[in-house]
């Protein structure tokens, strides 16, 4: 605490200046007590209520019929992509797929090739 807020303490409370410095932190303790408290309380009402088949229940199904929402979007957006004629996901990796095949066919035949040309 800087030195001139000491010394108003000091000279309008009649204090030593120890007890000056008590009290401008005792502000501060007394809110870091009260959070504590309220948070221990909070937290112990929250940890039953969040365990509550009250909540659960109801959160379980609203959690269910977001899936599904997504799932139906989901279908949706397959539909709309295969009907303007793009690739979906699927089609992106079944094509994937075949160039990577395609690709290690073509290097083992590039090991064919170095084979034969050193055997001959």
């Amino acid at each position: 605490m800087p030195r001139l807020a000491l010394i108003d303490i000091v000279r309008r409370n009649k204090v030593s200046p120890e007890g000056a410095e008590r009290m401008s932190t005792m502000p501060w303790e007394q809110f870091k007590k009260s959070f504590n408290v309220w948070e221990k309380a909070t937290s112990d009402l929250m940890q039953v209520w969040l365990e509550s088949p009250l909540v659960l229940e109801p959160a379980g199904k609203m959690l269910t019929t977001m899936m599904k929402g997504k799932a139906a979007s989901d279908q949706a957006l397959r539909l709309w992509w295969g009907q303007m004629g793009l690739p979906t996901k699927h089609d992106q990796e079944r094509t994937l797929h075949a160039l990577n095949e395609l690709e290690r066919r073509l290097i083992d035949l590039e090991d064919q090739i170095e084979d034969a040309a050193e055997g001959a």
